[in-house]
């Protein structure tokens, strides 16, 4: 016996490109089905997606939150993306970040790893404070190290108040083209 469900004004497409370029895939970037392949790699932080649905996002009806109940400090890390051999190319990282409890330190930081998975090293920006009120568009500049041809985006991030909320979304890594480029002829 075969069932029959009728749908109307329904679509079904492919997920929306954020950040044209970025290497970073939708369920990394959006978090409308969860947190991806994001992880707490030290600290007592915790991951969730924001519920109920709708309540706030910078992309979409959910966002990403990062929770602290004291203040420590914390690193997130996404999976590693493939960048191709990029050595000596220039790469954005950006997140929007919003603050919804108490207040936070963020370093940004690059990891890039080569094609056997061999750790690189890592670049890393700041630390700064988050802005306290509203969505921020939060980036950093890299270069990538010869050889690379995958990288990991990670946050440290230091809760400065206990019982601190960060809230996460949008986040792309794409290559940084030269904005104005000088050619002999």
């Amino acid at each position: 016996a075969a069932q029959v469900m009728r749908v109307d004004r329904a679509v079904i497409t492919t997920a929306p490109v954020l950040r044209e370029g970025s290497v970073v895939p939708y369920k990394d970037a959006s978090f409308e089905v969860g947190v991806g392949s994001w992880t707490v790699t030290a600290g007592v932080a915790t991951l969730a997606r924001l519920t109920p649905w709708g309540t706030d996002g910078l992309d979409g009806s959910y966002c990403m939150t990062v929770s602290s109940a004291t203040a420590t400090t914390s690193t997130i890390r996404s999976a590693k993306y493939p960048v191709g051999a990029v050595g000596g190319q220039s790469w954005t990282v950006e997140a929007g970040m919003k603050v919804s409890a108490g207040s936070w330190d963020l370093t940004r930081k690059v990891r890039w790893y080569d094609a056997s998975n061999v750790d690189l090293g890592v670049t890393t920006f700041g630390p700064t404070a988050v802005p306290g009120s509203g969505w921020w568009l939060l980036s950093m500049n890299d270069t990538a190290p010869a050889n690379a041809t995958q990288a990991a985006i990670e946050y440290t991030l230091t809760a400065t108040a206990v019982s601190s909320v960060l809230r996460m979304d949008k986040v792309a890594l794409w290559e940084a083209l030269p904005l104005v480029e000088a050619v002999a002829v």
